[in-house]
């Protein structure tokens, strides 16, 4: 019996945003925001933030499916973190962090990589319209591998890229990395 209460309450929530997304376009964000202000109590700060809530909501998605924010966000280490490399001639070098010392978060990287990736394949397996609105809150860059068109890969190879490979490229990105040396540290991470 709960169940079908829960089938009601999402049916009616759908519905619920639907009819305010029609207010919305009739009669534009501003006035909308009026509205709530006047007549229900709310600052123009939650006003503006319920409607972003109503307009980030996609009926029927789960959470997993959306990209967060930290997928696209440029890993910054703590200051302090150095590395160290020996020279041919026995001597030390040493510097800020860089791609090559990036082993010792190989567990992370592992970790990222493997959520991005569980993120695509939910997002594969929605519906074609409800795909398209979950790839618009994808980076630019993303979306034509996320539609599985063919991308021109080094030696002008044309491919369709696994989930894998697209998370090893958002994960790359956010290193600062090459996608091997992702996958190379992705492998470490698992052992």
């Amino acid at each position: 019996m709960k169940r079908k209460y829960v089938d009601v309450a999402m049916d009616r929530i759908s519905e619920l945003k639907s009819e305010i997304d029609l207010y919305i376009d009739r009669l534009g964000a501003e006035k909308m925001t009026e509205i709530l202000m006047e007549r229900f109590a709310l600052s123009d700060n939650q006003a503006s933030s319920f409607l972003d809530l109503i307009d980030n909501m996609i009926p029927d998605v789960s959470y997993e499916a959306i990209p967060e924010d930290w997928f696209f966000d440029v890993r910054v280490h703590r200051v302090g973190d150095t590395y160290s490399v020996s020279q041919k001639d026995g001597s030390k070098r040493g510097g800020p962090i860089r791609c090559k010392s990036l082993k010792k978060f190989a567990k992370d990287i592992r970790e990222e990589r493997d959520i991005i990736r569980d993120t695509i394949q939910l997002t594969w397996k929605l519906s074609d319209e409800k795909r398209h609105s979950v790839i618009e809150k994808w980076q630019d860059e993303y979306h034509d591998h996320l539609n599985k068109i063919p991308v021109t890969l080094p030696g002008d190879e044309l491919k369709v890229l696994s989930a894998t490979e697209i998370a090893n490229r958002v994960v790359a990105k956010r290193y600062s990395s090459k996608e091997s040396s992702i996958e190379t540290y992705a492998k470490l991470g698992s052992t």
